[in-house]
Parts: C-alpha cells; structure tokens; sequence
C-alpha cells in the first residue's frame, strides 16, 4: 500500500464485502492512495443469484466510509471487465494527481459557504475566509478559518462533498486541514 498510487482491493463475488476486506480498505484511506473496488468471479454471479445492482448496493454498505471509490466486476479467468478496471485505475491516478485552479476553488468554497453557513456556537461563530491547494498526490487542501477548533466534523464532510460535487475525486481520499488565526 505504502509504494502505491492506487490500490485496487479485490473482493470475492461469491463472499462480496466482508470486515477483513473494510480493514484493508481502511489502511488504504488511512495511507491516502487512490482505491478501486474490483468484485472477482463475476462469471459465477448467475450460478450464486448475484445481479449488479444488489452487488453494487451491498459492496457501498460494506463500504460506507468511502462512498466515491468506484466499483468494477472482473473475471480474472474470464479476463472480462479487466480493460475497464484498468480504465478505472488510470482515471483514479489522474484525478488523485489534479491541481485544481486556485481561484475556481476558492469559488467553490466561498459559494458552497454561503449556501450553507456554519453553525454558530453562542456568540461565536465558525468564518471560513478561503482555501488552498497545497500539494496533489494525494490532494491536500487547507481551509484557513478563524477559530480551527469550531469545525464540526458533519461541516467537514459537507466542505469536502462541495468540492467533490464540482471537481470529482473519484476513488481519491482528500486531506484536509483547518487553519485558524490563532495556529502557527
């Protein structure tokens, strides 16, 4: 995982997601390489009753904490769906490289801001004032805001979704940080 860009983790079409495979997943995003989900033995999905959909739908359960990594069904013994994962591959390396425009992103945030303020603790309240990019491979971005502590993690989520509503980043974790006025 360590030495790669992308990992492709390789489930079992006759087993689909099971925990040991959520742990491996988790090491992935914890190390910040792009992640394909490739479902194996999908030329036995008729014979086990297994259609695409409900596949799709149970690998995304298992796999809650990374909604955007995509999911491709291969037949290692077939060599079917192999072209498209490797498609997939290279899609996920490109965007888990891509510099964003820095004003195109600071837009983005600013917009998506005021559709959404942040909640408000008492008197105080949450003031995003831009963001940067600060390094692709794996994106990284610093939000600078003027208390870093008051960030809820559901305001986070909702930051990071903006800009993968605009920009994709599909299979593609993103590092973010919140530097308030008080940090050095």
């Amino acid at each position: 995982i360590d030495r790669a860009d992308v990992a492709v983790l390789i489930l079992d079409a006759s087993e689909l997601a099971k925990s040991q495979d959520a742990h491996i997943a988790n090491y992935i995003l914890e190390a910040y390489k792009g992640i394909v989900l490739a479902v194996n033995k999908w030329d036995l999905a008729s014979k086990i009753g297994l259609d695409m959909e409900s596949a799709k739908l149970e690998v995304r359960k298992q796999f809650g904490f990374a909604p955007y990594s995509p999911i491709r069904f291969i037949s290692a013994t077939e060599g079917s769906g192999i072209n498209e994962l490797l498609k997939t591959v290279r899609m996920v390396y490109s965007q888990w490289c891509m510099t964003l425009p820095r004003y195109d992103l600071r837009r983005t945030i600013l917009n998506a801001v005021a559709d959404h303020p942040p909640s408000s603790r008492g008197r105080h309240s949450l003031k995003v004032y831009g963001v940067t990019q600060d390094q692709t491979s794996p994106p990284s971005f610093t939000f600078y805001v003027n208390k870093s502590d008051m960030v809820h993690f559901s305001y986070r989520r909702y930051l990071e979704n903006s800009i993968r509503d605009v920009y994709g980043f599909n299979g593609t974790p993103l590092r973010i940080r919140f530097k308030g006025r008080d940090s050095k």
